[in-house]
């Protein structure tokens, strides 16, 4: 695992019952997420370890609590998963995104209408570098630090309850569309997975940062 993952396992293990690490880079814990034993206090299924690089997360008491490091964050406290999530974008930018010679070409003239939880959405939307250099939106990520080659690899929407209903119809209590800042996420195959909207709204609490998978 590199430093970013050695250092969030570090800042969530506060929160982690009789966290220790057993061995160089192997963390055990009460898991937080489906509460471990609840008859034996003693007993610590939950597992940090690096595997191939990568931070994972394992619980032997119930597969279903997660896979890795930013899903265990995200299940534990979403706030720290986002900061995670941007930290990581940081260092590393995101995966180029791989596209076949043949598509290039496929119905150039006549492209196909976009379909329910089409990941391209994404892609068209205004990029932070496309934006005005006083725009707030822009501001906001080069307050942040964000090296400016990667602000071609952050959108931008003011439409978000728009956006998201293209992939989810979860959103029912966001009565009108928000601007917001749109971190993509992708897998080693350079395929969208999910998209996070950060509210740029100061009055914002615990929806500053909302998280899409794409179907």
């Amino acid at each position: 695992m590199d430093w970013i993952d050695a250092a969030y396992i570090n800042r969530v293990s506060i929160r982690l019952e009789r966290f220790k690490e057993r061995q160089r880079g192997r963390f055990n814990f009460r898991c937080p997420i489906c509460g471990d034993s609840a008859k034996d206090k003693n007993k610590a299924r939950g597992w940090l370890f690096d595997k191939d690089g990568e931070a994972k997360f394992h619980c032997f008491n119930d597969e279903t609590c997660g896979s890795n490091l930013s899903y265990f964050l995200f299940r534990v406290d979403k706030s720290l998963a986002s900061e995670y999530r941007l930290d990581k974008f940081k260092e590393y930018g995101q995966a180029n995104k791989k596209q076949s010679s043949s598509s290039v070409f496929d119905d150039i003239d006549k492209p196909e209408p976009k379909k329910f939880g089409d990941p391209s959405f994404i892609h068209e939307l205004p990029t932070i570098m496309s934006l005005p250099t006083d725009h707030f939106a822009r501001k906001y990520i080069a307050d942040r630090l964000i090296p400016i080659h990667l602000w071609g690899k952050i959108y931008f929407t003011d439409k978000w309850k728009w956006l998201t209903n293209q992939f989810e119809e979860t959103y029912e209590t966001i009565y009108k569309d928000e601007p917001r800042i749109v971190i993509p996420a992708y897998n080693k195959a350079g395929e969208l997975i999910c998209f996070q909207g950060r509210s740029l709204d100061p009055n914002c609490d615990e929806k500053k940062y909302l998280t899409v998978l794409v179907k």
